[in-house]
Order: C-alpha cells, then structure tokens, then sequence
C-alpha cells in the first residue's frame, strides 16, 4: 500500500504542477473587483451598485471575456465532478465500503456534495448570461432586482464550493483506509476501480481549489457579492 500511495502522490504532483502551470493561463482578477467602488462594502443603493459595476465591468472587456471564460470552465468542473462522483457511487453501491459504516460517511456526503452542484449549476448560468449582457450591451434587460438576485446566488454557491470541497480530500483518505483495512488481512489485496476512484476525487479537489483560489476572478466577484447591500438583498454568507 505504501508503494501505491507513492505512486498516487507523484500523479497527484503532476496533476498539481499542470494545474499551477495552467493557472497562468486562467483568467486573472479585475483589479477593480478589489479595489476602488468595486470593493467597497456596503452603504450604497442597489441601482448605483449596479451602475458602477456596470461601468467598471463594460471599461476592461478582456478582463470581462476573461471573467466569461472563467465561469464556463468553473461549470465544467463541477459538472465533471458530479458526473463522476454519481457514477461511482452508482459503481460502488453495492461495495463493502458503502455498507460499512467505520467508512460510508464520507460516500454519503460525496452524493450531498454532487446533489448541491447540480442543484447550483443554473446560478453559474445565470451569472454567465448577466455577464455576457454586460459585454454584449444588452444588461438594459435585466431589472436590477434579477442582477442583484443573481450575483447573491452565485456568491452564496462559491463560498459554499470553498467550505465544502474538502469533502472529495476526505473520501479520498476514507477510500486510502479502507483498503489499508483489507490489506492487513490480505496482503496482496487491490481494488483498482475504488483507487481510480480515489484518484478522481483527488484531481477534483485540485481543480476545485485552482478556480476558486483567492485570488481568481470567480472569488473576486464571489467577495463583489457581499458588497449588495440593500433593504431588499443582503448577501450572507
């Protein structure tokens, strides 16, 4: 088992090193989403949120496409992930760690976790398609109460992906027990389907962190949400 996790580690490295190196390529944070009216917390009326978020926005449209991009990618990743931690656990449903429960906890979160993406995944869209009128001139159409709505949701579903992420680094170590468990009845023992699975989780975690890292645009303008401020819309995290 030592070898093995060895061996884990040096994939996850790589995985890793791909990741940072790709990170440059990721979009970077509009500097207005921290600093200036864009950062600024509180006090001011939703109309003139939106008109200077707007204009700061409309002002640096490579950062804007860039913000775009970024949103598209943070939905494929979760969606991937939610696409394979359901078809696992639908692998796995009748396996010894699932009726186990020293181990099956943390399974059973992996399917709360996946549940809450896909439950979630309209308010990315929603803030996608906020952000695309934006650049294409068309936010005229939206009332400001549904702009207001969606930055909420989204910066409500970020911090919840940051606070509960952890959750795929758990299963994987819960998986990493299991086995160990086994292997010390039987030497020889491998589960490569559980291991790949494993892997999977630890990959995701890793491209989890890299999207929503402090200093990305999604967590710029997921730190923007609890700037609204209004009698209507308080964004609490």
């Amino acid at each position: 088992m030592k070898k093995q996790t060895k061996i884990v580690l040096v994939i996850v490295a790589i995985v890793a090193a791909v990741i940072i190196a790709g990170s440059f390529l990721l979009p970077k944070a509009n500097s207005k989403l921290t600093h200036g009216t864009m950062g600024a917390s509180g006090g001011s009326s939703m109309s003139k949120a939106e008109v200077q978020m707007r204009s700061d926005l409309v002002k640096d449209t490579i950062a804007l496409k860039r913000l775009i991009t970024s949103l598209v990618t943070f939905q494929k990743v979760n969606e991937k992930t939610s696409r394979q931690i359901d078809s696992c656990l639908l692998l796995f449903q009748y396996h010894p760690i699932m009726t186990d429960r020293a181990y099956n906890g943390p399974m059973i979160d992996l399917r709360d976790y996946s549940a809450y993406l896909k439950n979630q995944n309209a308010s990315v869209a929603a803030t996608q398609v906020m952000l695309e009128g934006f650049l294409n001139g068309r936010e005229q159409d939206e009332k400001p109460l549904n702009i207001g709505q969606n930055l909420y949701g989204f910066g409500v579903f970020v911090q919840q992906v940051m606070a509960s992420d952890t959750v795929l680094q758990i299963a994987a170590a819960d998986i990493d027990r299991f086995i160990e468990k086994i292997q010390k009845k039987r030497k020889n023992f491998e589960d490569i389907p559980l291991e790949q699975f494993r892997n999977q989780l630890l990959v995701a975690k890793l491209m989890t962190t890299a999207m929503v890292g402090q200093n990305s645009s999604i967590a710029m303008l997921s730190k923007y949400a609890k700037t609204i401020n209004t009698d209507n819309l308080v964004y609490k995290p």
